[in-house]
């Protein structure tokens, strides 16, 4: 029966720590996502099911390296494999982990057989406790740099998720106002004073089916008027993420740029009276304010 080496136990014991720190960062990411989805809806959990996926591998890694099990080895050379990607302090660990259970002296460790594998708990009571301890502490910091990495994940996602909609609300905005300004001088058209109304005649005149809430599921908002000069004047609206409307009527708003995604749009006669620039990237031109 040999003895299982120091370095072999702080690496087994350091995937364990770091399997279980990583689970319990994935049920915390879980929770966060389940609570403000951010308009992710099942794929919020997509995040924090990989980290899950990550910590069972780790810790059922970390596990198996205990006791000298043939699987171990493959599993370890593949956390190697994977850890490369991690540039600089992944690539580094993964190199060094490769390069270690890669000697010969490592690789006779690990038994080819059941019966072999079996005589390894032998070895744990042998193994010094050093090792193990600083094993663990080093596998509580490579899990919480798993949960900073989800969380950063999710934050981009929940991002792109934020910009997707706002994008998609003023894309529908502008298709709805297209339509209007192309029918306008339809009487029915012109009456129309609600969405229903609008998109109703709109529909009748097309045959495809106009947008009617954004991304979040709130209702847009169409209002007509005719202001003292005579002048016939509309409006489109779209609520931000918290659906709550800044003003009652959508002539209120001033013109002007907004960052906020809980911020409403407004398209007024033929143009943006109201539009988010949290929808475009940093240095990327926006697209054309006006459908005439």
């Amino acid at each position: 029966m040999s003895r299982r080496p120091g370095p072999l136990t702080l690496i087994a014991c350091a995937e364990i720590g770091r399997g279980a720190i990583a689970m319990l960062g994935a049920m915390v990411v879980a929770v966060v996502a389940l609570v403000d989805d951010g308009g992710l809806g099942a794929l919020a959990l997509f995040v924090p099911g990989m980290l899950a996926a990550g910590a069972v591998l780790h810790a059922t890694t970390g596990i198996l390296a205990l006791r000298l099990h043939p699987a171990a080895r493959a599993l370890l050379t593949i956390i190697g494999v994977m850890s490369l990607c991690s540039v600089p302090l992944g690539t580094a660990l993964g190199i060094m982990l490769l390069v270690y259970v890669n000697r010969p002296d490592v690789r006779s460790l690990f038994g080819s057989s059941g019966e072999e594998a079996q005589e390894s708990p032998g070895n744990v009571a042998g193994s010094s406790a050093k090792p193990a301890v600083l094993g663990v502490m080093i596998g509580i910091v490579l899990g919480a740099l798993m949960i900073f990495g989800s969380w950063d994940a999710k934050a981009r996602l929940d991002e792109a998720s934020m910009r997707g909609h706002l994008l998609r609300s003023m894309g529908d905005l502008k298709r709805i106002a297209s339509e209007r300004d192309t029918r306008s001088l339809l009487p029915r058209v012109a009456a129309a004073t609600t969405i229903d109304d609008l998109l109703g005649e709109l529909e009748g005149a097309t045959p495809q089916r106009l947008p009617r809430a954004n991304g979040w599921g709130h209702a847009y908002r169409y209002e007509a008027w005719t202001d003292a000069n005579g002048r016939a004047h509309y409006a489109l609206g779209s609520a931000g993420r918290d659906g709550r409307w800044e003003h009652e009527r959508l002539a209120s708003y001033e013109r002007g740029l907004t960052e906020g995604i809980d911020a409403d749009l407004i398209w007024l006669d033929g143009a943006w009276l109201r539009e988010s620039t949290a929808a475009h990237p940093p240095g990327v031109a926006r697209p054309g304010d006006s459908t005439r």
